[in-house]
């Protein structure tokens, strides 16, 4: 009978479609375009290297994550591992492609949902700082934790007025 699905098992599977040449998949997802893997753009809608938005939020997800992991890894004190565990939790919450796909521009664009997902990792990196405020390491330490909350608090600037621009 014609359009009759049958169940078949992997093996059967392997049988009925013999493989012919292996083929390497291109980084790309299903809305990657051939101008698009010709300009060496292959996730345009989440990380274009011609968007400045794009640019600037995966700097600050870099130091958020950078921090979070540094905090979870040296937290030895309650109150350290309490803000620790939270930065995690929130970090977990704050990765999410929604707020890439929305400052796409192609032609997606919500300002709303790419600010809420600047405000998760705000409160992300903000409880990892606190762990590491609070933590057994040294004040130099310290202050390098410090330049690096600083500089995401910069990009975290830098996206907003982004924001406003379009």
């Amino acid at each position: 009978m014609p359009g009759k699905v049958e169940p078949v098992t992997l093996s059967q599977l392997l049988d009925l479609f013999p493989g012919r040449h292996r083929i390497e998949p291109r980084p790309s997802s299903w809305s990657t375009g051939p101008d698009d893997l010709e300009h060496g753009n292959p996730y345009p809608l989440w990380k274009s290297s011609d968007n400045v938005v794009h640019q600037l939020q995966w700097q600050h997800l870099q130091i958020v994550i950078e921090l979070v992991r540094k905090a979870v890894e040296i937290a030895t004190t309650d109150e350290a591992k309490h803000h620790a565990q939270v930065a995690r939790e929130t970090l977990d919450r704050a990765l999410h492609s929604d707020q890439f796909w929305w400052a796409s521009r192609r032609p997606m664009w919500e300002p709303n949902i790419v600010n809420r997902g600047l405000m998760e990792q705000r409160e992300a990196i903000l409880n990892a700082y606190k762990a590491l405020r609070v933590s057994d390491q040294s004040e130099d330490a310290k202050r390098e934790d410090y330049y690096r909350y600083i500089s995401a608090r910069d990009l975290r600037e830098k996206i907003t007025d982004q924001l406003f621009m379009f």
